[in-house]
Formats: structure tokens, C-alpha cells, sequence
């Protein structure tokens, strides 16, 4: 009896959200242009789902911006949260029924905090002080490359003997546990894992202002060996991460790129195309990736493929680094002969050629807007170019060593670099908006083996007096850079 009283009220809810029609407020011409747009097209199917579950209000330009004005988004949420505060009150709803209704206003109350939060996180920092840099330490002398998954759950070194090494790092719960922090206190917080062959720290450039309520330990060292892929034959010079981290791409001196299947350790396939060594591979996420290297000549690969797509030949020296642009329909190419090309994806053809350094290029970064793109070069200097323009608009000659490695922080409002055989992170703030203005672009130097005066003792346990010089830089979430660097 019980179980029919309910399916009763169950089958007349359902009733009543069947009659319900969603109600949509429309200008009298977008409304005649939909329903000539549907007749010309023959679709009567959905003619007939407009008059059944659409009830439209149709009315002037006037009306509608006066409806939009005095009315707007707020009135409609107040209306159905008293239709949800009325229902939830009915004694005579069904237990199904008031599941519903809970849910709906709990997904509701979520989005609001939500909101909230996202209004928080907006607030990106732009003073290179409220950057922490996580240290990434490695114990070994021969890694040649380095590289972190999206999902930073993943870390892969390529080293000078052929050999791939991956840790399961999994630093997300320590950022989950430090974003609560970092807008706020800028503390430091320890990481979970850290391997044999791994050792991390975070530094903060104005840590003597942070009011530490509980002792924070920069090193935990929980014994964890890598997993070792093995394939290619000489030095690994750069790798990438594929498919939600579970493939990995990396090219070497070997003439080769090689993928790896991360769940299994082997290798999925071999992609030969160039005809000397490769420095640098760049991937995007439909299942294309780009390579340069010693020959001068970028190419376009696909996954599935082992021969090369497409060719863009236009450099007379060695490609030190490519990039894909944010759209993937362009990508950049940076060289030893002082240049930087721009080209077009699918035409194959040169789109701008960016000409300034008075050295081999090193290194080359798109912001995330895709206006603008960072250059760094073995003069020492850095070079920030309007794309659209074709032309520098900042430059930035602070470094006084190679520059190895440069990064966009959150928003572009930081850029951080980084030189060849140096200890010393440059966070340059306000990049951009400094070169619009055409003011000078101020930075912060950090020194890596600096203690800071506030480092743990056995911080350094693993190799005490080792220094290590800085390999890459990498702006991961909650406005953390990243580190890698190796011993010396």
C-alpha cells in the first residue's frame, strides 16, 4: 500500500514536470527569424518540441531591455528558491520527491560557493614575493631533461646514458592542502613523496613575513625507486606528456622519437623522419606533436604515424626549441641562427619572422592570451614580442649568464627564467602590461641554494654542500614554480 502511494506521487510529479514549460523571453525579430529559419529547413521535429516544452515571451526591443534591467538573472533565482523552500516544506511530498528537491538545492548552494571561490582565485598574484618556488632536486649528475604530467601526478628524467626514470609524485594533496594558504599566508607545506633520486623544498622569497602557526618541515624522503624505460641509445634531450599522462614522447641524439605507454613501460612506437639530432618536441591534445632539432627542420608528426606529416624548413642553423601556439594553429620555432619563425600549421608557410637577438635563441614561450610570445637567448637577454605587430616591445637584459629556460605564470602576469649552469630564478612581474606602457620590467633573483635562514638543518642530508644549477621552470597551480635542477 505504502509502495503505491508513492509511486502515485512519484508518476504525479513527473506529470507535473512534463507540463512544465521552460519559459523564454525573446525579441519579436529573433523570434520570427527562428521560426523561418526552422520552417525553411523542414525541421518539424523541433517546431513541435518549441510548442511543447518552450513557452516564449515574445516582446519588443524596448521591452526587452527594460524586462533585462529591472528584472534580470536575480528575480529568476529568488523565484526558484521559494518554489524549492515551498516544496522541500510539503509534508505530503514522497521520499523520492524530497531527494530531489535536496539535491537541486545542495548543487545550487554549491555553485555559489563556487562562484565565490573563482572571484577569489581571479586574484592572481603579480609581485614575484607571492610566488613560492617548489625545488625539485635531482640527486644524480647525468639527467639531461625533466618533465611533470598535467595532473602533476607524474615525474620523468631523461638522462645522458638513454635511460628514462618516472616517480609517481602525485603533489596534488599538498597544493590542495596549500591553496587554502597561498593567496593568504604564502606558507610553505611539505611534500608526501619524495624518491632516492628526488628531493624537494619550497622557497619562498618573503618567508620571514609569513606567521608560521605550525613547524613545517621542508623534506620528507620516502624511499621510492623509478620505474626505467629503456630504449633509445644515446642522450634524451626532451620529453612530453600525451593523452591525460598516460603516454610520454621523448626524442633523443639518436635520431628518434620514441612513445611510451606510461601504464606498462613499453615502448609503443618509433617515429624516424629526422636526419641528425633532436633537441625539442612539442605535443598538443588532439594527437599531434612537433620536433626541431641539429638539421634545421621542424616536423609535424601524428600519433598513429611513424613518418613525418608535414615539413617546415626555413632555419640555416640547429632548432633549439619549438612551441605550438594556444589555438594549435601555429607554431613557433626558435634557433641558432638568432631567429624565430612563426608559422602556419596546415598552409606550411612562414607567418612572421621575429629578428632582434644578437645571439642563438634558447628558448621561446606563447602567453596563454596568444598575443604575445617570450624569447630568451644565449646574449643574456629576454625579448617579449607582439605577434599581431610583428615587433619587440620589451626587453629584459638583467641575466648576466646563457639563459636556459623561461615559463608564463598564472594569467601572464609573471615570467619567470632561468640560465645555463646558475642557481638563480629571475620572476620578472607584470611583464606584458610593463612593455604596453613601455616601463621597465622590475624582477626578484632567487637563489635556489640560498637557505633563506629559515631551512631545516637536514634539508640537505642527502648531499650536504652539493649545489645544484637549474634545468627547468614550469608554473604549476596556486601560483607554485616548479624547480628542477642537479647537482654539480
Amino acid at each position: 500500500m505504502q509502495s503505491s502511494l508513492n509511486n502515485n506521487s512519484l508518476n504525479s510529479a513527473l506529470q507535473n514536470f512534463k507540463n512544465f514549460k521552460c519559459r523564454i523571453m525573446i525579441t519579436e525579430e529573433s523570434f520570427n527569424l527562428l521560426t523561418q529559419f526552422l520552417k525553411h529547413e523542414q525541421h518539424l521535429s523541433i517546431l513541435q518540441t518549441f510548442n511543447s516544452c518552450l513557452d516564449f515571451r515574445v516582446m519588443t526591443h524596448e521591452e526587452y531591455s527594460n524586462q533585462q534591467a529591472y528584472q534580470g538573472v536575480s528575480s529568476s533565482i529568488q523565484n526558484s528558491d521559494d518554489f524549492l523552500s515551498e516544496n522541500l516544506s510539503n509534508p505530503e511530498n514522497s521520499d523520492e520527491m524530497n531527494e530531489i528537491l535536496n539535491i537541486i538545492k545542495s548543487v545550487r548552494d554549491m555553485n555559489d560557493n563556487d562562484e565565490d571561490s573563482e572571484q577569489e582565485d581571479l586574484n592572481y598574484p603579480t609581485q614575484a614575493y607571492q610566488t613560492t618556488v617548489c625545488l625539485c632536486r635531482m640527486q644524480t649528475e647525468n639527467i639531461s631533461s625533466v618533465a611533470i604530467s598535467k595532473n602533476l601526478s607524474k615525474i620523468v628524467a631523461g638522462t645522458e646514458n638513454s635511460e628514462i626514470l618516472l616517480w609517481d609524485s602525485d603533489l596534488t594533496d599538498e597544493l590542495q592542502y596549500y591553496s587554502s594558504r597561498v593567496y593568504r599566508h604564502w606558507k610553505r607545506v611539505p611534500v608526501r613523496q619524495i624518491s632516492s633520486e628526488l628531493d624537494f623544498k619550497f622557497i619562498n622569497p618573503k618567508i620571514s613575513d609569513c606567521n608560521n602557526d605550525e613547524p613545517i618541515k621542508d623534506d620528507v624522503k620516502n624511499q621510492v625507486d623509478p620505474i626505467i624505460f629503456r630504449g633509445h641509445s644515446n642522450t634524451i634531450y626532451e620529453m612530453s606528456f600525451l593523452f591525460d599522462s598516460n603516454l610520454l614522447l621523448s626524442c633523443s641524439s639518436d635520431t628518434t622519437i620514441r612513445a611510451w605507454d606510461i601504464n606498462s613501460s613499453s615502448c609503443l612506437a618509433i617515429y624516424k623522419g629526422h636526419a641528425s639530432a633532436i633537441w625539442t618536441i612539442d605535443s598538443n591534445d588532439s594527437g599531434c606533436f612537433i620536433s626541431g632539432g641539429r638539421d634545421g627542420v621542424a616536423y609535424m608528426w601524428d600519433i598513429e604515424r611513424t613518418i613525418p606529416m608535414r615539413m617546415y624548413s626555413g632555419h640555416l642553423m640547429d632548432i633549439n626549441q619549438i612551441k605550438f601556439h594556444p589555438n594549435c594553429n601555429y607554431l613557433a620555432t626558435a634557433s641558432a641562427d638568432k631567429t624565430i619563425i612563426l608559422w602556419d600549421v596546415n598552409q606550411v608557410r612562414q607567418v612572421r619572422m621575429f629578428c632582434g637577438h644578437t645571439a642563438s635563441v634558447n628558448a621561446i614561450r606563447f602567453s596563454s592570451c596568444g598575443k604575445y610570445l617570450a624569447s630568451a637567448s644565449e646574449d643574456g637577454s629576454i625579448q617579449i614580442w607582439d605577434i599581431s605587430q610583428g615587433r619587440c616591445i620589451a626587453e629584459m637584459a638583467d641575466h648576466q649568464d646563457n639563459i636556459r629556460c623561461i615559463t608564463f605564470g598564472p594569467n601572464d602576469h609573471l615570467l619567470a627564467s632561468c640560465g645555463i649552469g646558475s642557481s638563480a630564478v629571475h620572476i620578472w612581474e607584470n611583464p606584458i602590461a610593463c612593455a604596453r606602457s613601455q616601463q621597465s620590467v622590475p624582477f626578484t633573483a632567487i637563489d635556489v641554494n640560498s637557505s633563506n635562514g629559515k631551512e631545516n638543518e637536514s634539508s640537505e642530508s642527502i648531499n650536504p654542500n652539493t649545489n645544484h644549477n637549474l634545468m627547468q621552470l614550469q608554473f604549476i597551480r596556486h601560483n607554485v614554480l616548479l624547480a628542477f635542477s642537479k647537482k654539480f
